[in-house]
């Protein structure tokens, strides 16, 4: 099946790199924007309760909801930098391999094969690559620097047709 094949040696910076990267992609979805968006909404409706009743009381509600986000946002961070971690320790090998097909890929967790049909979408940053697949909600994370520009190009043809 793979035609083309690209190996890298993880790194130390590796898994932050790469949780920065997924935290980043994963705080510019819809659902994260409207917490945005609502919480801008409940911060200039708690100032304006403040300062027109002069109750400050609805100021810890505020900052209970920043102290809330902040908590989710870093234990996201901080389960994915372990994950990544665990996934490709420092010093091991990963590779993918794009084909006619499907992706290969293989790290010190196993290896896999991934069929283009099976792929909802593919999204590359400097950093990463993340993969979303039909049957799974999860998202798997890759280093970019395992896809070449032209792996990446042939992933999105086969996820839109006639591309």
């Amino acid at each position: 099946m793979p035609t083309s094949a690209n190996s890298i040696v993880a790194d130390a910076g590796m898994p932050t790199r790469l949780a920065a990267a997924y935290l980043r992609w994963e705080l510019s979805r819809r659902r994260w924007i409207a917490v945005w968006v609502i919480g801008a909404i409940g911060a200039a409706f708690a100032i304006f309760v403040a300062v027109t009743l002069g109750d400050a009381a609805v100021l810890w509600l505020l900052a209970l909801w920043v102290a809330l986000i902040g908590a989710i946002v870093g234990l996201t961070y901080r389960m994915t930098r372990t994950s990544v971690r665990r996934a490709h320790p420092a010093g091991s090998s990963i590779s993918v391999q794009v084909g006619d097909e499907g992706l290969a890929y293989e790290s010190a967790m196993g290896r896999g094969d991934v069929r283009f049909a099976a792929l909802r979408a593919v999204h590359a940053t400097p950093d990463a690559v993340l993969v979303r697949l039909h049957t799974s909600p999860a998202v798997a994370l890759f280093p970019r620097a395992v896809f070449t520009d032209d792996d990446l190009a042939r992933l999105q043809r086969a996820i839109t047709p006639g591309r």
